[in-house]
């Protein structure tokens, strides 16, 4: 384990969640890969700095999930879809200690009690939250919905780059449909 006083959600991150020192100040205790970081700043600090990194803002991804999953709280929000960044909140509204799991990163949900679940997470972590099951399922529903929605309305036309040798005698037809290239060679014809 370590400390930082600057961290980025990336593709490893696992969860962040509160941990408070002995002076009452709030540290994010971050879980990336197997490894366990300390940053010395709130979750909502390094939340803000992650999305703003990526040239993105929490508000406005909060804004975003509530257009597409209703006014509602504790909205996921994603902070890259395509890479599977989806962060949810798994604390109660009257929690002093703050809980965001990259949801994707789930393996399965263990109920122990009427309100409490363990949350087996990937790397072999897991982590015990103070959420009914229904709760926890309606989280991670969401943040699918999420996911899937965001995917579906901002996939990227594929395309294709091809390279060759000017000067080669090879010329590129492109033909209606999809990727429907063909090379031609001194007279031949062979298609890509």
């Amino acid at each position: 384990m370590f400390s930082k006083r600057f961290y980025i959600i990336n593709r490893e991150t696992v969860c962040l969640f509160s941990e408070y020192d002995k002076q009452g100040n709030e540290n994010t205790r971050v879980i990336e890969g197997k490894e366990f970081i300390l940053v010395k700043k709130p979750v909502k600090d390094v939340l803000e700095e992650s999305f703003n990194y990526y040239a993105r803002d929490l508000d406005g991804a909060i804004v975003g999930a509530r257009s597409i999953l209703g006014g509602k709280y504790f909205l996921p929000v994603a902070l890259n879809a395509e890479h599977g960044i989806i962060l949810a909140p798994f604390h109660t509204s009257n929690s002093k200690k703050k809980i965001w799991i990259v949801t994707p990163k789930i393996i399965r949900p263990e109920v122990i009690s009427n309100k409490k679940t363990i949350l087996h997470l990937m790397h072999g972590h897991s982590i015990t939250i103070l959420l009914k099951s229904e709760q926890v399922d309606k989280r991670r529903g969401y943040a699918a919905v999420l996911q899937i929605t965001l995917q579906v309305r901002h996939t990227i036309e594929k395309s294709r780059t091809l390279l060759y040798e000017p000067g080669s005698g090879l010329t590129i037809i492109e033909e209606k449909g999809e990727y429907n290239l063909h090379l031609r060679k001194e007279g031949k014809e062979e298609e890509e």
